[in-house]
């Protein structure tokens, strides 16, 4: 030790004690000091020549230096310094002086989604990270929490972390990285890890926070399957909550959602607690002068058939006696699985509400208040929707097929995946909508805004998209078969590798767009702007340009062989470097 001390002196700095020993990783951990600034630091110090280990963790820990270098997260300790030692090196990092989850301590469940919040928020930004990190290890003991005025999460012990597309996991060790109870069956077995790998390892930490079960215990809550028994944990918690858990934790990673930012998602507005306790928080944060009579009117409404809400509005929203999936709905805001097909919600404030996986086929929404719902995988085939408010709502993977969307208002909206065929949009905002992969077959978005939108591999053949703002979407090889895409403006936008074969562009304007590669075989382009259109290796055969304007448009590589040109002109030539026509 005191050679360690003299060590770290000559590094400018100085030793408080030891926090912990890996004899396995070859590691002890000391709380330090900064001699310049007399700030603490964690000093780790990687000793391979002693304690039994080897060499053949240097990789592994280079690694972590590497990762925590590339970082900065409020919320993770900064990378501060490394030195050289005669048996390995030392990592300095910021010091986080604040107890783990492993230290025994009575978390409400309010506090638990606060902190399955913050580890997930974390994870977000590390799967945001190109490529993205996998932490491997989180568990109890790697996350600590400040409960000082609120919750604050700081996760640690990126010691066994990877990036995203490395091979340590399966090629290069011999042994299974992590903590048992806390890994997923891929990590466990040595198989490719995901996004969705670390969602089992935040549910596992949150089950054994909930059951009271000690990390060494956790494997006892295990079936052969790897598989949970979300019954013992707690009568008090709500069934969405207990339903996302499960779904965090699901053995087959498929079955888990598929990153931390879906998970955030569609954590972010289910209820952790059971319906008894929920009017107190719906009703906290209001104007102490509306809450006796909003109090009184709802006990009335229990009592005789009437169910009244003030969720988020003023306005006042009455349903039919002895419905008590709509009365759920509008006294907790949380409907997961509710079956309210061809049901009158017209008008009605939802902002917020969780319908996750509902059944609202053919319901009447127009002019409802969804701004913020959680409506993934909702089925909302042939629903009203006209006027709407889904400004940021989440319907991802929903069923919209032949939806009335007209006027609706779906900025930021991510809609992802979901069925919108034969949908009609017509004058609807979609505004940086997200709509990757989108089914939009057939659907009518006359005069819609798309700007900024992404509508990568959408597919919308034969949709109708007169007089649609479309500038700056990004159309990355989406299918546009046959779409109707009279005046459309597509200033600045991204149509690279798009399929657009027999479309109807006349009069539209595409000034500096992107069509690197693009499908255009017999599409109509006839007084079309196309100023500044990257057309390169695009195929253009049998389209027609008559009356477009091609002035420094990039057409090199192009095909134009049967196009007819600008001048009227029919080219016989693939390219476009050789002027042959016919009349």
């Amino acid at each position: 030790m005191s050679k360690n001390l003299n060590l770290f002196h000559q590094h400018g700095y100085q030793v408080k004690k030891q926090l912990r020993q890996n004899f396995l990783g070859g590691s002890v951990t000391y709380l330090g000091s900064d001699r310049k600034t007399k700030l603490p630091v964690t000093i780790k110090q990687f000793q391979f020549a002693k304690n039994g280990a080897s060499w053949t963790k240097y990789e592994a820990h280079q690694q972590e230096v590497e990762i925590l270098k590339s970082l900065n997260h409020p919320n993770i300790p900064l990378y501060l310094d490394e030195f050289e030692t005669d048996n390995g090196f030392c990592l300095v990092t910021e010091y986080k002086g604040f107890p783990s989850l492993a230290v025994a301590a009575n978390y409400t469940p309010k506090e638990i989604k606060e902190i399955a919040t913050g580890i997930l928020e974390i994870l977000v930004y590390l799967q945001q990270q190109n490529p993205a990190i996998v932490h491997r290890d989180i568990k109890p003991e790697n996350i600590l929490i400040d409960r000082n005025q609120k919750i604050d999460v700081y996760l640690v012990g990126f010691g066994n972390a990877i990036l995203a597309d490395s091979q340590v996991a399966t090629n290069h060790s011999t042994t299974v990285e992590g903590t048992l109870g806390f890994m997923p069956p891929e990590q466990l077995f040595r198989q490719p890890l995901t996004n969705a790998s670390d969602l089992y390892s935040v549910g596992a930490t949150l089950i054994s926070l909930l059951m009271g079960v000690r990390s060494e215990d956790i494997c006892q809550s295990l079936d052969d399957t790897y598989s949970f028994d979300l019954d013992k944990i707690g009568p008090k918690l709500h069934p969405s909550f207990v339903k996302w858990l499960g779904k965090m934790v699901a053995p087959n990673l498929k079955d888990r959602y598929p990153n931390a930012a879906i998970a955030l998602q569609a954590l972010k507005p289910i209820p952790v607690v059971g319906n008894s306790l929920l009017l107190s928080n719906l009703l906290s944060g209001l104007s102490p002068k509306i809450i006796p009579p909003m109090v009184a009117l709802a006990t009335l409404g229990m009592t005789a058939g009437l169910i009244t809400t003030f969720k988020n509005s003023p306005v006042v929203n009455t349903i039919a006696p002895g419905n008590s999936v709509m009365s759920k709905l509008l006294t907790t805001g949380d409907c997961a699985y509710c079956n309210l097909p061809g049901e009158q919600l017209r008008e009605m404030s939802l902002q917020g509400a969780n319908l996750y996986e509902a059944n609202l086929a053919k319901a009447d929404l127009s002019g409802a208040n969804l701004q913020g719902a959680n409506l993934q995988m909702s089925d909302l085939e042939e629903a009203k929707l006209q006027g709407a408010n889904l400004q940021g709502a989440y319907p991802r993977s929903a069923n919209l097929a032949r939806a009335k969307l007209n006027g609706a208002q779906l900025q930021g909206a991510d809609l992802s995946l979901s069925n919108l065929k034969e949908a009609q949009l017509r004058g609807a905002n979609l505004a940086g909508a997200k709509l990757q992969e989108t089914k939009l077959e057939g659907a009518y978005l006359e005069g819609a805004s798309l700007q900024d939108a992404n509508l990568r591999y959408a597919y919308l053949g034969f949709a109708f998209l007169d007089h649609v703002n479309l500038q700056g979407a990004n159309l990355d090889f989406a299918n546009l078969e046959s779409a109707f895409l009279h005046s459309s403006y597509l200033r600045d936008a991204n149509l690279q590798g798009a399929f657009l074969q027999n479309a109807n562009l006349q009069g539209a304007t595409l000034t500096n767009a992107n069509l690197q590669g693009a499908n255009l075989k017999g599409a109509n382009l006839m007084g079309a702007n196309l100023m500044g259109v990257n057309f390169k290796g695009a195929d253009l055969r049998g389209a027609d340009l008559r009356g477009a304007n091609i002035t420094y448009a990039k057409l090199r590589d192009a095909d134009l062989e049967g196009a007819i040109m600008p001048d009227g002109r029919i080219r016989r030539s693939r390219v476009f470097g050789i002027r042959r026509y016919i009349r």
